[in-house]
């Protein structure tokens, strides 16, 4: 009897721990799944890295260098969709998902422009007015920069006082301040230097 009781305990054992093992966390019976793709919508082009989330689920998934993602285990309900991807407009779709729903759902994201406080060009490192700073000083606003619907930092200086953009290919080109090459410059971002002693004796092209 003692063998019998013993065998008996070892395969309700088996049984549970299959059970357990085959209902695993965050399924759900009848679940629904949702795959498809986010493309940029002015270049028609895959967005990676894109978040794709239902946030009242906490459920979601990141698209991948093809733009592609895949969410599944969802159960059936009304739910807001929501895709976000810095430098893009947010999207939401409303989505009402049934038992077994495969959906197939494919979304372009437009460009967000960012904006960004008054760029101020000066010759001290401390924050100052203008009123009290001996050097020329040439502030370029965010209305200045929308209106010039350039790409490229060194085109957005070219109309700047004392600024000369030498273009050789079609990059962005190099911008030669005040006639001075890029190892006799002082560039800071934020007070911090951005070019050093061994940048080379021409025009810098790192802006």
């Amino acid at each position: 009897m003692k063998y019998t009781s013993l065998f008996i305990l070892l395969a309700l054992s088996q049984f549970v721990s299959v059970e357990v093992i085959n209902a695993a966390p965050g399924t759900y019976p009848n679940s629904a799944s949702i795959t498809g793709t986010v493309t940029d919508k002015d270049a028609n082009t895959p967005l990676p890295h894109v978040q794709v989330f239902i946030e009242s689920l906490q459920l979601g998934d990141v698209s991948d260098l093809n733009g592609a993602f895949h969410i599944k285990n969802i159960p059936p309900g009304n739910y807001r969709l929501t895709f976000s991807l810095l430098g893009y407009e947010t999207r939401t779709k409303k989505l009402e998902l049934a038992a077994n729903l495969r959906l197939q759902l494919n979304v372009a994201l437009a460009p967000k422009i960012i904006e960004l406080d008054n760029l101020v060009i000066t010759a001290t490192r401390a924050p100052k007015s203008t009123a009290d700073v001996s050097q020329l000083v040439s502030v370029v606003t965010p209305k200045k920069l929308r209106e010039r619907h350039l790409q490229q930092t060194p085109e957005l200086l070219r109309e700047e006082v004392g600024v000369f953009v030498q273009k050789t290919n079609q990059g962005g080109g190099s911008p030669i301040i005040r006639g001075f090459k890029a190892n006799k410059l002082l560039l800071l971002v934020d007070g911090i230097r951005l070019n050093n002693a061994t940048y080379r004796g021409g025009n810098t092209q790192y802006l």
